[in-house]
């Protein structure tokens, strides 16, 4: 009995497929009301950039990979701390509501997690990240 419980302590750090559990929890909580479950934005809520790209502060995609491998982890969680500005047409007519920031709900090591679990929506791995290798054919 005494050496299971040194065991099962190790069994508490947060690595393997809990990471990805872990990650949909906060991005459920936080992020697809208005970046959808699939990392789409929702129609309706303050208009998304695929839709409008002349809105800025909008609800952008997270399912587009080339957005999300252009997009670095520290402008990913500068956005998830800080928010972003509301966004205003080009016409200067109805401005967009913005995106809050939430500075006080996530550590580096939590953000960490929701950054990979919202990269996982569109296959990225992040900015500069190298292309897995192509399988070969047999000959």
């Amino acid at each position: 009995m005494f050496l299971v419980l040194p065991a099962l302590g190790a069994c508490s750090d947060t690595v393997g497929p809990e990471r990805i559990i872990e990650g949909k929890i906060m991005y459920d909580q936080y992020c697809a009301r208005c970046h959808g479950q699939d990392g789409s934005p929702v129609a309706g809520v303050d208009p998304p950039c695929d839709t409008d790209p002349s809105v800025a502060g909008c609800a952008g995609s997270f399912s587009d990979r080339g957005r999300m491998d252009r997009m670095s982890d520290e402008t990913f969680k500068g956005a998830v701390l800080g928010g972003k500005q509301p966004g205003r047409r080009a016409t200067g007519v109805a401005p967009g509501k913005g995106m809050p920031g939430f500075p006080t709900q996530f550590t580096e090591a939590t953000l960490m997690v929701l950054v990979a679990y919202v990269r996982g929506l569109s296959g990225s791995r992040g900015p500069h990240a190298p292309e897995p290798p192509m399988p070969t054919q047999p000959k």
